[in-house]
């Protein structure tokens, strides 16, 4: 036990009158032991000793008997270890540890233009003039003015009625100073991280329960380990909060970065681009921005759009259409964010997309036996109603004398068809197949020449053409079981369905979109979600219902059910009626109605066009996207400083230009020094793919897409960007308050800035503590215990001889 004197040496405060709180034993064994067997037993061994004794009178006896026992007594109470106990309570007052930052970016000026009111504070608590030019003193220079005797006279105040230590840091090892005006600001960079830690270590920190810390720094670190974690530990285990004093023009931090711009590389001209912002804020929530996109003679491709900034430190996707109606070409798009006036950087406010329009029309091939409804509304969207298809079509029951209808053009491009084309070149001049209910004798004359026909249809898809199924109740599907048609539907035909392909007009019935069909582009004929669902499966609401469907069993292994039947069943689930698949490099489209012509009685055309229009422009895609990449890449700035992290993000599509599905992609990836190395990216959502990494070498870094190929195959999308060395104090020096305010926040502290920094002192805890104590005094090292014992005994003698007892 620690004694009082040792005690009174620790100097932590003037103690208060000791509190006797008794005799206690440090050996006792248990209580009846030791207050009833033992002394009892006591008892019992004196009795038995006098007990032969020729001691006549029974006083006599009593007393020799009383004070043997009191002799023996005393032994065995020096054996319990008696001492005394004293409670001590003391006022300590509270610990209070200053952290400078002397790091060179304390050197800094701030103008504190962007925020005249901080300035005008800050010249207030610094005992300046309101008309002063904050901008001639450095961040250090105003520390001192405004903690100091000149301003808030923080440190003076802390020692008033706390222990305060002061330290400066700018690497690891803070550095003891004896007074506020000792702080430099020269120092390499800034770890305010390790710094926390060396000081958490301190004996006294830790010895101190009561301890706080007062972090004063621009919050810049820029080496080291992470600030809030240390910060987390402080408050979690060590219960030291750590207060934090901002230095700097919290609005110079603020920032709008747009990241990356997605979209289209080729399109038709006239058609509708979609291109989708990646936004990144700090400082700006809520505040609205303007989005422009311009080519290079500065011509608008859309109409300058206001967008509200979601949360800050947070990215956004925006989401806005661009229409092609430029002749056609190449052109380098300009997308700026035009952000508040106040914003200082803007160099990443903008960037540049490379499109391409084609005046090429999607060239389609629409096949059918009898002119059923079906037949005549689609003929008439394709050949009619879109600038961007030409069409022939092919009604197989017409007589020869017949003239097949053709989207007409001025120079006779788009001539009227004979008949099926027999070759493979021909047939490859389309870009899109629709088949209808086709009879399959009717292809060609001969049985070869149909096997022909119908190979040459599958070679089409396999090499990248688009193929629509439409089913009827005379020959498509049924008509096509082994033949080489059967391969690439997205369908099972061969093992048939209950019911059969029987016309039934007793129930209508709407479609159900699968999870898949919901955010499929064939489907979507509304903007909003949910109105196009509603539309697509509410009873008398948007589309008309339907009556008739072709049964098949189920879909491919691989294929994608888009819609199902609401009620009707096989074996294996619901009858699907939209499905598509891919066979080779080109889609399917499988149709198990033909009664998609009752739309028109709602709303006219407007649905049906939109639902067909977007099947042949999905089939279309290979057209579309000939001769362009099915691969980018892109890095979120073009120049990085040593120790950022650079932000790759790839954009894939499989071969026949669907959204990668493969939960990773390899990109190279190769440093200054030549030393490449292959790289997985993580996929982020179904066709796009990201990689982090921090560069370790200066110089130009490239990275591109890998193929299927590997590394052996082409560089796809290469792109490149820049690492250079620093000095991270000089080169970016905006304080950056929102990592000050998560430190105070991790431990449990409190952030102010610096303009109102000597309120400080009223976030700190009580300025003394009371604090009590246990003294101990052992008593068998008293004089006067075997004094005593002595004494009983020699009584006890002297009484013997006086008795005449031997």
């Amino acid at each position: 036990m620690m004694s009082a004197d040792a005690f009174m040496q620790l100097g932590f405060g003037q103690a208060e009158d000791l509190i006797d709180e008794g005799i206690h034993f440090a050996n006792l064994p248990p209580n009846y032991v030791a207050w009833f067997l033992i002394p009892l037993g006591i008892l019992l061994f004196v009795w038995f000793i006098y007990r032969r004794e020729r001691i006549t009178s029974p006083w006599a006896r009593g007393v020799l008997i009383t004070l043997r026992a009191l002799a023996v007594l005393m032994v065995i109470l020096l054996l319990y270890d008696p001492y005394r106990q004293f409670r001590k309570v003391e006022e300590i007052r509270s610990l209070v540890c200053v952290l400078v930052d002397e790091s060179a970016s304390m050197a800094h000026h701030d103008g504190y233009r962007q925020s005249s009111e901080v300035g005008e504070s800050l010249a207030k608590a610094a005992g300046l003039p309101s008309s002063s030019d904050l901008g001639t003193f450095t961040r250090r220079d105003l520390v001192l003015k405004t903690l100091g005797t000149d301003g808030s006279a923080l440190i003076e105040k802390l020692g008033e009625k706390h222990d305060v230590k002061l330290f400066g840091f700018s690497t690891g090892k803070p550095r003891p100073m004896s007074k506020l005006e000792d702080v430099r600001s020269d120092g390499p960079r800034t770890a305010t991280g390790d710094a926390l830690t060396r000081l958490l270590q301190d004996p006294d920190i830790q010895a101190r329960p009561d301890a706080s810390i007062i972090l004063v720094s621009d919050g810049r670190t820029n080496s080291g380990g992470n600030p809030e974690d240390v910060a987390r530990f402080a408050g979690k285990r060590d219960e030291v909060p750590i207060h934090v004093v901002g230095v700097g023009d919290p609005q110079a931090m603020r920032d709008i970065a747009l990241r990356f711009v997605k979209a289209d590389e080729v399109i038709l001209q006239h058609n509708t681009m979609k291109m989708e912002l990646t936004l990144f804020n700090e400082g700006y929530e809520g505040e609205y921005v303007t989005i422009q996109i311009k080519d290079q003679q500065g011509r608008p491709w859309a109409a300058a759009r206001s967008e509200k900034l979601g949360p800050s430190g947070q990215e956004q996707i925006i989401t806005l259409d661009a229409k092609a109606t430029r002749p056609p070409g190449t052109y380098t798009l300009n997308v700026t964010v035009i952000g508040p006036a106040a914003e200082e950087n803007k160099r990443n406010n903008s960037r540049k997309h490379v499109v391409t329009i084609k005046d090429d029309r999607l060239r389609v091939l629409y096949v059918d036996t009898l002119p059923r409804w079906e037949y005549r509304r689609l003929k008439n969207f394709l050949v009619r109603g879109e600038e961007s298809f030409d069409t022939q079509c092919l009604l197989l029951s017409a007589e020869e004398s017949f003239i097949q209808e053709h989207t007409v053009r001025p120079d006779g491009s788009v001539p009227s068809l004979r008949s099926f084309p027999t070759d493979f070149e021909a047939l490859d001049r389309y870009d899109v197949i629709i088949f209808g209910d086709v009879d399959p004798s009717r292809l060609a004359p001969t049985r070869d020449g149909v096997r022909k026909i119908l190979s040459n249809i599958a070679k089409f898809v396999d090499q990248g053409g688009g193929l629509a199924i439409i089913c009827g109740d005379g020959w498509t599907p049924l008509s096509y079981v082994d033949t080489p048609l059967e391969d690439l539907l997205p369908v099972d035909i061969s093992s048939g369905a209950e019911g059969g392909p029987l016309r039934n007009y007793v129930a209508e019935w709407k479609p159900h979109l699968t999870a898949v069909g919901r955010a499929h582009p064939v489907l979507q004929i509304r903007k909003d979600p949910k109105e196009n669902r509603r539309v697509w499966e509410e009873p008398g609401y948007g589309l008309k219902a339907l009556r008739w469907w072709y049964p098949v069993a189920r879909a491919k292994p691989g294929a994608q059910v888009l819609a199902y039947h609401p009620e009707h069943r096989n074996r294996f689930g619901y009858d699907p009626i939209f499905v598509v698949s891919n066979y080779g490099d080109g889609p399917v489209f499988f149709n198990a109605t033909d009664e998609t012509w009752r739309w028109f009685y709602l709303r006219g055309p407007v649905d049906f066009n939109r639902f067909w229009g977007n099947v042949v422009r999905y089939l279309a895609r290979a057209h579309l996207y000939r001769g362009s990449k099915r691969f980018k890449l892109a890095s979120d700035a073009s120049e990085y400083r040593q120790g950022e992290s650079v932000q790759l993000t790839a954009w894939i599509k499989n071969r026949v230009l669907e959204p990668e599905t493969s939960p990773t992609w390899k990109v190279m990836i190769v440093p200054p020094d030549g030393q490449g190395r292959v790289v997985e990216f993580a996929r982020r959502r179904d066709g796009e793919y990201t990689h982090a990494f921090k560069p370790t070498k200066e110089g130009q870094y490239q990275a591109w897409v890998l193929g299927e190929e590997g590394i052996a195959g082409p560089r796809y999308a290469p792109v490149t960007f820049e690492v250079r060395i620093v000095d991270p104090e000089t080169d970016v020096t905006a304080m950056d308050e929102a990592a000050l305010m998560r430190i105070a926040e991790a431990s449990g502290g409190t952030y102010v800035p610096l303009w109102n920094g000597g309120n400080i002192l009223e976030r700190l805890r009580a300025d003394t503590t009371r604090r009590s104590s246990v003294v101990t005094r052992p008593l068998k090292s008293r004089g006067w215990l075997p004094l005593v014992f002595l004494v009983l005994l020699t009584l006890e003698w002297i009484l013997r001889k006086r008795w005449n007892l031997t």
